[in-house]
């Protein structure tokens, strides 16, 4: 019943709106004073400056954020999920459970903020500082990535099982 509603008003406006155009008088004898106007400025626009962001070098600095963030979700998941439960996230913002979807979309989210963060300074002139940002990116990454694949435990290898043995 409601979609049959929801129909019948938006028919209504679409009717209400055909009634209206078909009531204007047009003539097409009258051409506006403005339109000359407009024309003649229209062909004064200066050419767009080419797109200084999308360059091979800003593609390689995205693509290797991606890998590297992707690396870092797949390493603290590992991490995170250890039996020993002696790892702990030290990103204070990062889901802290070990889930695969949160750290994913956690992963994915940071991802576009970097990058669209790096797009807002491009559009803004501000060309250098935007490249910037995704290199410190990239680099904080791999910091976080190369820390994670180097901690094991002091006792025995990860994903093996730790056996408690009292001390005499």
């Amino acid at each position: 019943m409601k979609m049959f509603i929801k129909t019948a008003v938006i028919l209504t406006y679409f009717a209400l709106g055909v009634v209206i155009a078909q009531s204007q008088q047009f003539s097409s004898s009258v051409q506006p004073d403005y339109l000359d106007t407009w024309m003649a400025s229209a062909k004064t626009v200066p050419a767009q400056k080419k797109d200084q962001f999308n360059t091979q070098f800003v593609i390689a600095l995205f693509s290797a954020d991606a890998t590297v963030r992707a690396l870092d979700g797949y390493s603290t998941v590992k991490l995170l999920n250890d039996p020993c439960r002696c790892f702990h996230e030290s990103d204070p913002i990062a889901p802290k459970g070990g889930s695969i979807a949160a750290t994913a979309a956690f992963q994915a989210g940071a991802l576009a903020a970097v990058y669209g963060g790096a797009w807002l300074l491009n559009r803004h002139e501000h060309h250098k500082m935007a490249r910037t940002l995704l290199m410190l990116d990239v680099a904080s990454e791999s910091y976080a990535v190369g820390r994670n694949f180097t901690r094991t435990r002091n006792v025995a290898p990860t994903g093996t099982q730790i056996t408690y043995i009292p001390l005499k």
